[in-house]
């Protein structure tokens, strides 16, 4: 659930999410469906109408990417900063970086690196 869901919308659509529609449901909520290009996983975000602030809970979602560097870059174009960066996990092969969306729910930026081979 969100708080404000033009706001959340834009905070994905930064992400690279496209918005693929729109529902009001009634007085009780409004929704929207976002999805990734080419790809057919979905995200709604879902912005009750009763409610002045909805609960975060411990959703995270983990995005893959291909450079996270650039896409780092592009988010601080839009003034979206990491709220962690951990050191690169050379072990795994990854480097992340999280960011909290609007209503603090955590999105982690994932890439993964080719592993060095085992001697």
């Amino acid at each position: 659930m969100v708080a404000d869901l033009d706001r959340s919308v834009a905070f994905y659509t930064t992400l690279g999410f496209e918005e693929r529609g729109r529902a009001q449901v009634g007085t009780a909520a409004r929704l929207a469906v976002l999805g990734l290009p080419e790809e057919p996983s979905r995200l709604q975000l879902t912005q009750p109408l009763e409610v002045s602030r909805p609960h975060v809970g411990g959703a995270y979602l983990v995005l893959e990417v291909a450079d996270l560097d650039a896409a780092r870059e592009s988010l601080a174009l839009a003034g979206i900063e990491p709220h962690l960066v951990p050191p690169d996990d050379t072990e795994h092969g990854t480097r992340t970086a999280v960011f909290r969306d609007p209503d603090g729910y955590g999105v982690e930026l994932m890439q993964r690196s080719a592993r060095p081979a085992s001697a």
